[in-house]
This record gives structure tokens, C-alpha cells and sequence, in this order.
């Protein structure tokens, strides 16, 4: 049976956080000076704190910025990141297969570092900044690729290239729970661990249930691993 690797990008294939580096290339202000205002005009009460933040981030770092820039900004990074050999061990045991990196960061941001660090990859699902005449807007489009959204756009990848593959997953728990619970054979990733999504969530369904909190639970015929 064929198959493909699905991964994380931030913390899980790389140690770090692509974020802050990006952020420092493309802002010279604190980003706690760009958060404030947004906190206190309450967005984050209808968009949540932490989609809230996240959107004024990428309008701070993106807006008027050109697209060629943006382009080049995962080349400049690359050598302060620096991947997890563990997982890219894991990975290539499996052999040659397709690695499709899901993440919430910028889908340029992605590629040039992956590109730079010369690491093969077959797809790239990530955040899409808009971008009209050659300049970002400081929008997203689609929203970012996180969580729910995430796992739904990996999903379609799958249905649309790999209908009869098994799926490998790797990714933070519990930021990528909506896209392991759908894989074949999925992997948390916790600093250099490496251990079985099934075992955590076990873990926090059993702690969901002992401290009363509701769990809905689904079948997943394909998350057989």
C-alpha cells in the first residue's frame, strides 16, 4: 500500500518557532506595541485572544510589504532554525515518500527555508498571504492554516492526490488534534519526543471525563495506526 507524511512545520520538523524570527526581519517595533492596541479595542473578544493576536501580527509584518520580499524571507531565516532529527529520521524511515508540510506559517516562509536547507518535499499546505500589485494587503486568504482549518485542507489534499494512501501525521498536540485523529498512524511531537497520538489522546479523554468536561466522540474508520 502506498503512503505519505504529513508534518508539522513549527516545533515538530523544526525546533523553533518560525514566527519570531520572520516577525524581527520584517518589524522594528516590540510586537507587545502592536498587540496593545488591538487587545484593548477588543477584538479578541470576537475573534479570540489568540486569533486575535495572530491577525495583528500578520497585518503588522505584511502590510505594504512587497511579494518578492516575502518571497526571499524564508532563505534569510533558514540558518537561525534548525530541523529535529528525530522526526526527520522517523520520516526517512518510511523511504522516499511524499512529505507534505502542513502549518500555520506563510507559505513562503515555509518553502524557502525547506528549499534552503534542501530538504525534499512534495506540497506545502500553509498560511496565503493576499497580495495585489505585487504587495501584501496585510490580509490572509482563507484565514490561517490552524487547527480545524488545517486539518480540512490536508484533507482535501489527500482526497485529491492520495485517495488510496495511508496517512502519516505529525504534529504538537494539542494544537494539531483535528488533523492526527485522521490519520492511518499519527505522531505528537514534545521537544525531541516522539510518541503515539493514540496514547495522549486516551489520556486526555480519560482526564476530560474526570474532571466532567464533555467529549464527543467519533469514528474515524481510515485512523487505524
Amino acid at each position: 500500500m502506498s503512503l505519505f507524511i504529513v508534518a508539522d512545520f513549527d516545533e515538530t520538523l523544526i525546533d523553533q518557532n518560525s514566527l519570531f524570527p520572520v516577525y524581527r526581519r520584517l518589524s522594528r517595533k516590540p510586537l507587545l506595541y502592536h498587540l496593545l492596541p488591538s487587545l484593548l479595542r477588543g477584538h479578541w473578544m470576537k475573534r479570540g485572544l489568540r486569533a486575535a493576536m495572530k491577525r495583528e501580527i500578520y497585518r503588522t509584518m505584511l502590510r505594504g510589504l512587497p511579494a518578492a520580499e516575502l518571497e526571499a524571507i524564508g532563505y534569510q531565516i533558514a540558518p537561525k532554525l534548525s530541523f529535529k532529527q528525530a522526526v526527520l529520521d522517523r520520516i526517512r524511515q518510511y523511504g522516499g515518500q511524499d512529505l507534505v508540510i502542513a502549518s500555520a506559517a506563510l507559505t513562503p516562509v515555509v518553502e524557502g527555508v525547506l528549499q534552503a536547507k534542501q530538504l525534499p518535499y512534495a506540497r506545502v499546505i500553509a498560511t496565503q498571504a493576499e497580495i495585489r500589485n505585487g504587495v501584501c494587503t496585510g490580509r490572509l486568504l482563507g484565514g490561517e492554516c490552524f487547527g480545524p482549518i488545517k486539518a480540512q485542507r490536508v484533507q482535501q489534499v489527500r482526497h485529491r492526490y492520495y485517495p488510496e494512501a495511508r496517512m502519516i501525521a505529525f504534529g504538537n498536540w494539542p494544537d494539531d488534534r483535528a488533523m492526527l485523529r485522521h490519520a492511518d498512524e499519527a505522531y505528537i511531537v514534545s521537544g525531541h519526543r516522539i510518541r503515539p497520538y493514540r496514547e495522549e489522546e486516551s489520556a486526555w479523554r480519560k482526564a476530560s471525563f474526570s474532571s466532567g468536561l464533555p467529549t464527543v466522540t467519533r469514528k474515524h474508520p481510515s485512523n487505524r495506526g
